[in-house]
């Protein structure tokens, strides 16, 4: 967590000398803001002190010169003195007369100058009143005369035409100089649109360029040029010579109610014309047809020609139907020829959308509407994002704007671990165009050089931003490991719709470069030091890359804001929203207040204000709900068919992000997740092309979600079918029966949930749904319909004894409030979720099945022998040539007979040779061993080389060899003693023990002297730490081996013996001998740590005494004791020794010993074992012993592997790409 008291920073001094002619209004608003910070910081004492201090040294001299401030800390006299200072007024003898004289003087309008010089004896009061009234009746002459200009003109008319006339210069001169404005009656300013006069007598709007016509000194609002549409980017902004009233395209349209029977829409004029290349002309797709249309931003309704419908019918069929809209040219009373309207899906590269579209007789042309065109992404409007009423307020708080800010008192502190080892990382050169970036972060003070050494150093990286810019991040990879991450929450999706719930108003501001904003700790700095063309710098303010910094970011600007309702964080983005434009106001308010105090600063070309809607997370919030972003849902319309396993599951993970929109999801992409299943063969079919086309097609008419009222009565619906769940989370609006859909949500089944029974399966949707929804179902209460009637006894009814998986879901839904209501299938909507699939699917699914079932009943046939019946050998007998040879010379045999055309030995059935494998086969049923499988074929048949034949098929059956004896033992193989002490090590683990504890153990292969050491975990880091203490001790050996463990397989654990340039050899899997010394060594270690437990002993201190012991006592294999041949002298023990000298030939004496002990043992064990050396050769087919999973698993893999190296008694095996290294024994 980040540490650190959080503290009202200090106010700015109060400046008396800098604008006098503001003195008085400067005054009141810095005495408004400390009596703010007086409250924050809760001072009630020595308050005179403190407003001396903030105020400043000038204010401190101007109060030594007044009188009456009181006794000391009077801290009212001292505020009422400086008021009287700082608010004086005008010592005139008539103030009204002066005033008055100042107006006559000074006044803008000519009128009011004349009718108070007419009249000498008119009073101040009068002229004030004369001066409102002329106000407000410009003002109002002003409005009728813009009325009058509109009249012909419908408000939502935008022409779409070429400007401007050599007759309209006049006027573009006077916007290219900025406008005095002398005679100008109004308090509004002609120029900016704001309050006149002007603070200082400077206009906002100067040097400023108009959005409407792009000129200069003036802004759009207030605009005099003709207003036209900006479609997309304007190409070309030089005026034509001359209009074209042949070339323009408009509708004037009235906007659209679905109660009206009828509706007028008027077109100035629609005929086929030669369009310059300034006409905003674009080919849509109209159902996959492409059509050439013209946008009209004016234009509210689609319309294409005869032409263009004859076209799309060639294509496709199409139904018109009736349209009860009116279509006129502009100033004309005949109507405009419709065919009809149809519903059609409109695409382009930019995005699709659905709408309906009118049908117009003869070749018009065809027009697109503005409404349409946004849908596609087509235009754009280039506006203010600040409204009017909120100039004010960004005026009072410009300093938010300006600069990176820091929070003040506050530090950020890095919590390192100071075990994990530093690592100096090889710098990466920073390009030449990039190295600017560099000082200016050194110049805005978020970084600063290195003089002294550091132990930590990464490399920099450029992270390209989307205005165009970079970012200099550092690789923090390496440090991150030191770094111990703090957890603190980060608010969801559906905590961000929660608070949004009722909001009409939103407002978004960015924090400039957010996490530059917090200072890092002295302490913490070292850790992000990185390489420059400067040299060595490092980060003074909270960087990216490091693995805390986003919960921490978040953490704290949460906690600046909690107190302030209707304002919530995401990270950098802070989100102001209310149900009202007051609401929202005050909190925006609060915001600027707050962090004017702290000390942080907004980005604001990236501050949205008073939106009617805001994109967040990928959904657009607004007051009728939240959608998905047409933006994302673009990027999915736009996507082609996967072409791998890998590209359906990225497409499957980007629709994913909008299910919660699409009623049946998982049925819809049912198809599509069948290929991202185990084992399952990547084959593009027309059945998943239609899945994907549906899946696109949903999202373009997805549905607009209400926000989750707690106060509302909430409803629950679930269903299941054969193949999936579904739910749909709804609330009722109140005084009336309509119910607006929350979220809907649904799944598959799997295969083993597919065999459910009905009743099952309808239990598990409720409790999946319910548990699925637990934010928004959880201490409230809600209704739960389904259309399972025995689900509802179930649930309704305590003393019901359903089946025990129903029972054991039933106990998980306790601690939710709930009623259960049946209602039938029909009426249920969610049935339709969890049974509708893509067409055809279900033909295809019956074929895919029927396949299925005929290819098991045909390995049902043909793999399993069937019985032997006499007609078949009679019919095989026959046509056997050997056999009817035979057949010929019974009379002359004794020992065989013939019955019905078949030829006995005795009682036993002489079987042709196309029948004798299938008879073995017939008698191995079972998997009987080869005596079992001789008796059964000796009791029933004869043929020669019977026995051969069995013991040949037994022998090659892949599952009797899998789950028979081992196969043989392999004689011992000696291992050389390595050439010096400490050259070879072996490491295992062994435990755990009592508490959870393992013991380390590492045993030099040529003293047998063992190292243990206690540790907790097992993992790769915890056995680095201790071999480290290890190897400083002894220093570090040449080769380490080691089983298979976890630990010493991991990359961390093999980068680590790189670096140091040991040589790791792991043993063969299931083949503990590969480590023997180490396995040996556990049994009398074990043993010891036993034995004291039940003694009642520490088992650790045990432990160490019997280490002692067994470093000085001499080994059975070298005869010399551990601690002698490593330190090549004895230790002392508990037991009296007498010293002697080295003898120099000690060495030598152990490797004879260590060879000699070796032989004797191979040749005991070797003759005790039965041994027999493997004649397994490259290129042979081998079945590999595994693991023993269960009782049911084999002992070895019935899959064979081919041998493709062999050393000693060690082989590779492969089975298609999967390399394995196994001793002969386990083969």
């Amino acid at each position: 967590m980040a540490t650190g008291r959080i503290n009202v920073a200090p106010m700015a001094p109060f400046d008396p000398m800098s604008d006098p002619n503001s003195l008085s209004q400067r005054w009141k608003t810095w005495k408004r803001r400390f009596e703010t910070y007086l409250v924050a910081l809760n001072v009630t004492e020595k308050k005179q002190k403190l407003l001396l201090y903030q105020a400043g040294q000038e204010t401190q001299d101007i109060f030594d010169t007044l009188v009456d401030i009181g006794e000391d800390d009077d801290y009212d006299s001292a505020i009422a003195a400086l008021d009287t200072f700082q608010l004086a007024t005008c010592d005139f003898e008539n103030i009204d007369k002066e005033v008055k004289s100042a107006i006559i003087q000074n006044c803008l309008s000519k009128r009011l100058r004349r009718d108070a010089l007419l009249d000498s004896e008119v009073t101040l009061a009068k002229i004030l009143a004369k001066g409102r009234a002329f106000e407000l009746s410009e003002s109002q002459a002003t409005g009728i005369e813009n009325a009058l200009h509109s009249t012909h003109i419908s408000d939502e008319v935008v022409e779409a035409v070429h400007p401007t006339t050599k007759h309209n210069n006049h006027r573009d001169k006077q916007h290219t100089s900025f406008h005095r404005q002398d005679f100008y009656t109004s308090s509004e300013c002609r120029n900016c649109g704001g309050p006149w006069p002007h603070n200082n007598n400077i206009c906002p709007a100067k040097g400023k360029s108009c959005l409407n016509c792009g000129k200069s000194n003036h802004f759009a609002k207030v605009c005099r040029s003709a207003r036209k549409a900006r479609v997309g980017q304007q190409e070309n902004r030089r005026p034509s010579k001359k209009y074209h009233k042949n070339k323009v395209h408009k509708i004037y349209g009235k906007p659209s109610s679905s109660k009206s029977s009828s509706e007028d829409e008027f077109i100035f004029t629609l005929k086929p014309t030669c369009r310059d290349k300034t006409t905003p002309q674009v080919q849509i797709s109209v159902n996959t047809t492409p059509i050439n249309m013209v946008i009209d931003t004016g234009a509210s309704i689609d319309i294409i020609d005869e032409l263009a419908f004859n076209t799309l019918q060639k294509q496709r069929p199409i139904a018109l139907q009736r349209s009860k809209t009116r279509i006129f040219a502009y100033g004309a009373t005949n109507q405009l020829p419709v065919m009809g309207q149809f519903r059609a899906t409109l695409e382009c590269l930019t995005g699709a959308t659905t709408t309906q579209v009118h049908v117009i007789k003869r070749n018009f042309g065809c027009l697109l509407s503005y409404q349409t065109a946004s849908a596609l992404g087509l235009i754009m409007l280039n506006v203010n994002n600040v409204k009017p009423e909120h100039e004010q307020l960004m005026k009072e708080y410009a300093h938010l704007f300006n600069g990176i800010g820091t929070l003040k008192n506050f530090e950020v502190k890095l919590h390192i671990d100071d075990t994990v080892p530093p690592v100096a990382q090889t710098p990466r050169r920073i390009p030449f165009h990039m190295r600017q970036k560099v000082d200016t972060l050194e110049s805005d003070g978020i970084i600063e050089k290195v003089s002294d050494a550091t132990p930590w150093v990464s490399p920099l990286v450029v992270i390209p931003k989307k205005d165009g810019e970079i970012r200099l991040c550092i690789d923090m990879r390496m440090a991150n490991q030191a770094i111990q991450r703090e957890r603190h929450p980060t608010p969801t999706v559906d905590d961000l719709i929660h608070k949004l719930n009722g909001a009409t108003i939103f407002t978004k501001l960015d924090l400039r470069s957010g996490y530059h904003q917090l200072s890092l700790a002295e302490e913490s700095r070292h850790i992000t030091t990185f390489v420059t063309h400067k040299g060595l710098c490092r980060y003074k303010k909270l960087n990216f890359g490091t693995n805390s910094a986003s919960e921490i970011f978040q953490h704290v600007i949460s906690e600046q804001i909690r107190d302030i309702p209707n304002a919530i964080n995401i990270s950098d983005d802070i989100i102001i929203f209310g149900i009202t434009q007051a609401e929202h106001d005050k909190a925006l308010h609060e915001i600027f207040e707050r962090f004017s105090l702290i000390g942080l600063t907004f980005n604001k070309d990236k501050c949205e204000f008073s939106q009617s809607q805001l994109t967040f997370f990928g959904f657009v919030f607004s007051g009728d709900g939240i959608s998905p972003d047409p933006a994302k849902v673009s990027a999915i319309h736009n996507c082609p068919p996967p072409n791998s396993i890998k590209a359906v599951r990225s497409f499957l993970g980007m629709v994913t992000y909008c299910a919660k929109f699409i009623p049946n999801f998982s049925d819809l992409t049912e198809p599509l997740r069948e290929l991202t299943r185990k084992n399952v063969p990547f084959c593009w079919t027309s059945r998943h092309a239609k899945s994907f086309n549906a899946v696109k097609a949903a999202l373009t008419s997805a549905t607009v979600m209400a926000y989750f009222d707690q106060t509302k009565e909430t409803e629950l619906i679930t269903d299941a079918s054969p193949f999936g769940l579904s739910a749909i989370l709804t609330q009722k609006v109140p005084g009336s029966d309509q119910r607006n859909v929350v979220a809907y949500i649904s799944r598959s089944l799997s295969d083993v949930e597919r065999r459910y029974c009905q009743t099952e399966r309808e239990a598990l949707a409720i409790v999946w749904a319910i548990e699925r929804l637990h934010i928004y179902l959880y201490g409230g209460h809600f209704t739960l319909i389904t259309d399972c009637k025995p689900v509802e006894l179930i649930l309704n009814n305590p003393q019901s004894r359903p089946p025990a998986r129903i029972e054991r879901w039933n106990l998980r839904l306790q601690d939710y409030d709930f009623n259960v209501r049946y209602t039938k299938g029909l009426d249920n909507p969610s049935d339709f979720l969890s049974r509708h699939l893509p067409v055809n699917n279900t033909t295809d699914d019956r074929q895919f099945q029927t396949m299925a079932d005929n290819y098991v009943c045909f390995l049902a046939q043909h793999a399993v022998p069937r019985a032997m019946t006499l007609p078949e050998i009679q019919q095989a007998t026959m046509a056997d040539s050997t056999l009817q040879i035979l057949s010929n010379l019974i009379t002359t045999e004794l020992t065989l007979n013939e019955h019905d055309g078949i030829i006995l030995r005795g009682s036993r059935i002489v079987l042709p040779e196309s029948l004798t494998l299938k008879a073995v086969q017939i008698a191995h049923e079972g998997h009987q061993g080869l005596v079992k499988t001789k008796q059964l074929l000796r009791e029933k048949v004869w043929y020669p080389g019977i026995d051969k034949l069995a013991k040949h098929t037994v022998d090659t059956c892949l599952l009797c060899q899998a789950n028979g004896p081992n196969s043989h033992q392999e004689p011992l193989r000696m291992t050389t003693l390595p050439p010096q002490p400490w050259h070879t090590v072996n490491i295992d683990f062994c435990g755990p023990f009592l508490g959870g504890s393992y013991l380390l153990v590492i045993i030099d292969a040529y003293s047998r002297f063992p190292e243990v050491e206690i540790v907790s975990s097992t993992s790769a880091k915890s056995t680095i730490l201790k071999l480290e203490r290890i190897f400083a001790t002894h220093d570090i050996p040449k080769v380490l081996k080691s089983d298979n463990g976890p630990p010493f397989q991991s990359h961390e654990f093999s980068l680590y013996l790189k670096e140091l340039g040991i040589k790791h050899k792991p043993s063969s899997p299931l083949w503990p001998q590969g480590n023997g010394q180490a396995e040996n060594f556990m049994k009398p270690l074990v043993k010891a740590v036993k034995s004291a437990h039940h003694e009642n002993k520490d088992w650790k201190r045990e432990m160490f005494k019997f280490l002692l012991n067994y470093r000085a006592t001499p080994h059975s294999t070298t005869g010399k004791s551990p601690s002698e041949l490593l330190y090549n002298r004895k230790i002392q023990t508990k037991l009296p020794q007498v010293t002697v000298e080295n003898d120099s030939s000690l060495h030598q004496e152990v490797k004879e010993r260590d060879e000699r002990l070796k032989k004797n043992q191979k040749e005991y064990a070797d003759s005790k074992r039965r041994v027999k050396c493997a004649d397994i050769k490259k290129s042979d087919l081998v079945l590999v012993r595994q693991p023993k999973a269960n009782k049911m698993s084999t002992k070895y893999d019935p899959i064979p592997y081919e041998v493709t190296n062999r050393h000693e008694d060690v082989h590779e095996e492969h089975e298609q790409y999967d390399g394995l290294r196994q001793n002969d024994p386990h083969t």
